[in-house]
């Protein structure tokens, strides 16, 4: 089960973008913590769930646990256009004008924003 819990939150792209996008442009004390913090919070969240069922006095069945995938799904995904939403808004508000370092006449620009060009040594990831 250890093991299983792992491998899902490496590979799980709704993990990896949401760790990414929080965490994008601070230095890495800063990222470290709040993978931590998101990380502790995913495994309260976890347990509460665990509780719930343990605490269930009737054997669930396998169409309440679809249905209640199938909302989680959708939660998931309105949290992953949240955050999306975020990155944007958090891009444009520092500076980057929502172009991804690139000026609105298609030429690269190198201006120091939060997330920076690859070669930039503010970035904190070199």
């Amino acid at each position: 089960g250890l093991l299983m819990g792992v491998i899902h939150v490496v590979t799980g792209a709704d993990h990896l973008s949401a760790v990414a996008t929080l965490s994008c442009g601070n230095d890495r004390y800063a990222a470290t913590v709040l993978g931590v913090r998101w990380g502790l919070g995913h495994c309260v969240g976890l347990l509460v769930v665990f509780l719930a069922v343990l605490a269930a006095s009737e054997e669930i069945d396998r169409a309440s646990v679809r249905g209640v995938e199938k909302h989680m799904g959708i939660v998931v995904g309105l949290l992953m256009c949240g955050l999306g939403a975020y990155g944007l808004w958090d891009a444009r508000a520092r500076g980057d004008g929502g172009h991804g370092g690139h000026a609105t006449d298609g030429h690269a620009t190198n201006d120091g924003t939060r997330y920076g060009a690859l070669d930039d040594p503010e970035r904190g990831d070199g």
